[in-house]
């Protein structure tokens, strides 16, 4: 990672009239390996490489439905819960 000049910088931005000033913090002042330990996080390469890995997939098993019947419509024949009740006829009956 590059330093960063601070007094470059201000020059630069003074220069241009800019609405703020940098200032120098704890940080900026760090080396590359101190500022990648506030990360917070240990990258452990071997996990890393192992979860990056693709993953071995186990036979499909057979499926629990009838593969032949398109079930996004419903059947003629078959009565299921989305086509609603029957239509009745009534027949009137004379003596």
């Amino acid at each position: 990672m590059p330093v960063l000049q601070i007094t470059a910088l201000k020059n630069e931005l003074t220069s241009a009239k800019a609405r703020w000033q940098p200032k120098e913090n704890p940080q900026a002042l760090l080396s590359d390996e101190q500022k990648r330990n506030l990360l917070g996080v240990v990258v452990d390469k071997a996990a890393l490489t192992a979860a990056m890995a693709p993953a071995r997939l186990a036979a499909a098993p057979a499926p629990a439905f009838a593969p032949a019947v398109d079930w996004r419509k419903p059947q003629r024949q078959s009565r299921h819960a989305c086509q609603g009740p029957r239509k009745l006829r009534l027949v009137r009956i004379v003596l």
